[in-house]
């Protein structure tokens, strides 16, 4: 995608950062290889991915890839809360080393003044996704307190899975976006994902009203099958995305 945008592939299509079991054989060097064979120049980071940036930095240059986000994977209920800070401090350091500007999480409202003391000391800023959230308001209430260290990371899947147009959240949110995740689903309510374009969600519109919006920050496209190689779908997830932009573009000229 040309400007301003950065745009790569979430490696949970091949690796589930939250299930270990689905996709838990695939190495993190498959991952880079089939993202970058399906067309992407960007990845956001998964749970395979090694939190220091020298480790981190030769596996991206030689599938030629560049960080785009990520996604950090709260363990407390393994952890220590010193542990998981821990944790986060590698993924910043890492996140900084390597330009990556922004990642995603769950988030509680209670660790906000650390996220967003953590966010201003890395100039990194965190999205909350929108997993059980039913409305942009929703996240709104949650996140602005914190702005804009933390903010949204709209993810257009999950709120049709709510039954809530992701268009529409994508205008709400605009001055609380900080990622995007592109997600489309077979079905209104459930949550079994697809090629973009193949599914109930309005990517296009979603791609008009970051335009509208002067969006400049990360953007992912997601897909979560879970009995088959996501390869293709998500090559062809980035063409179409190439070409509505593409079309989006002309028409603003």
């Amino acid at each position: 995608m040309p400007g301003p945008i950065r745009l790569g592939v979430a490696p949970i299509a091949w690796s589930n950062s939250d299930l270990p079991q689905l996709g838990g054989e695939t190495t993190l060097e498959t991952c880079l290889k089939e993202s970058r064979k399906a067309g992407f120049s960007g990845t956001e980071t998964g749970v395979k991915f090694p939190m220091d940036a020298k480790v981190l930095r030769p596996k991206l240059e030689a599938n030629r890839l560049k960080l785009v986000s990520g996604w950090f994977s709260g363990e407390l209920l393994k952890r220590s809360v010193a542990a998981e800070k821990d944790r986060m401090l590698a993924q910043m350091e890492t996140f900084k080393a390597l330009g990556a500007p922004v990642f995603a999480q769950g988030f509680h409202p209670a660790n906000g003044p650390l996220v967003a003391e953590l966010g201003q000391r890395y100039g990194i800023r965190m999205g909350l996704e929108n997993h059980p959230h039913k409305t942009a308001q929703e996240v709104i209430d949650i996140v602005a307190p914190f702005a804009p260290w933390v903010g949204s990371a709209n993810d257009t899947g999950c709120f049709a899975t709510q039954g809530y147009d992701a268009v529409r959240a994508t205008y709400e949110l605009r001055d609380y976006l900080v990622h995007v995740h592109l997600k489309d689903i077979t079905a209104p309510g459930g949550h079994e994902t697809c090629a973009l374009g193949d599914g109930v969600v309005d990517i296009p519109g979603v791609l008009k009203a970051l335009k509208a919006i002067g969006y400049t920050g990360a953007v992912t496209i997601e897909h979560e099958p879970y009995d088959h190689d996501p390869t293709d779908a998500c090559a062809l997830s980035l063409k179409r995305v190439a070409a509505w932009w593409a079309e989006i573009e002309g028409a603003a000229e």
